[in-house]
């Protein structure tokens, strides 16, 4: 009984082709034998990618690029790698396809994974100026200064008023915010926080300035709809194309 139950086990278990419709099937899913690829490198910067596809390090197993000019093969000093921009934050280079699976095989990446302001978040005043100070780069075509000096100035005040008529007695209580020069909030100041890496020119981009109190909190919103990303990638882009002239660059 047991013999025969192994056996039926074992016939099940044999792979057999069958053909539909013109098109050949298997009644078990076949894996294909992985070929050994070069493990990842990962990076913090645009500067260490660079530098790792400058070396050469990996020369034996990349290769280089070859050019055709007037049917004679020129090789170059070029990694055979293209480069992808996935992100503001991300940067992937990766093998051309190739081999019997058509794989595309990530050979570097870099990541930026610095802390950048913590928008739409309120902040105490305090933490508020020191983000704003540690994470926000001056320009002249910013209004850095503008949001630090009405941020610096907020003066949270209690007015108390009593009536006292020698029968009755009536106290009346204002809590409340004020900004000590008088200054108007400036709703939609442009900013140039750190955002990307920073080998790269940072994107200015317009946000929306709000405060409440009790206790007084204030908080940056972003306003132009992810517009920034576009142009950190295009200056990151840049970046590369000068540090590796001849190595495709995609966006």
């Amino acid at each position: 009984m047991l013999e025969k139950a192994i056996n039926r086990i074992l016939s099940l278990a044999d792979v057999k082709t069958l053909s539909f419709g013109g098109r050949d099937y298997t009644t078990a899913a076949l894996q294909p034998v992985k070929e050994p690829t070069l493990p990842l490198l990962e990076v913090n910067t645009l500067k260490g990618l660079v530098d790792y596809l400058k070396s050469g390090l990996d020369l034996k197993e990349i290769g280089n690029y070859v050019n055709v000019i007037d049917g004679g093969e020129v090789p170059e000093d070029y990694l055979r790698v293209a480069l992808h921009i996935v992100s503001p934050l991300q940067v992937l280079a990766f093998l051309p396809v190739e081999g019997p699976w058509k794989k595309r095989v990530p050979v570097v990446q870099a990541t930026w994974n610095r802390r950048t302001f913590p928008f739409d978040d309120f902040l105490s005043q305090e933490n508020f100026v020191i983000k704003l100070l540690a994470t926000v780069q001056e320009g002249a075509d910013t209004d850095l200064e503008k949001v630090l000096e009405f941020a610096g100035k907020i003066v949270c005040e209690d007015k108390a008023e009593i009536t006292d008529n020698g029968v009755s007695q009536a106290v009346t209580v204002q809590r409340g915010v004020r900004q000590e020069s008088g200054r108007v909030l400036p709703l939609r100041p442009s900013l140039k926080p750190v955002r990307t890496f920073t080998e790269v020119e940072q994107p200015v981009s317009t946000f929306v300035f709000r405060m409440r109190s009790e206790p007084v909190a204030l908080a940056l919103f972003e306003a132009d709809m992810g517009a920034w990303e576009m142009v950190a990638k295009e200056n990151i882009k840049k970046y590369l194309e000068t540090e590796l002239p001849g190595v495709p660059v995609f966006m």
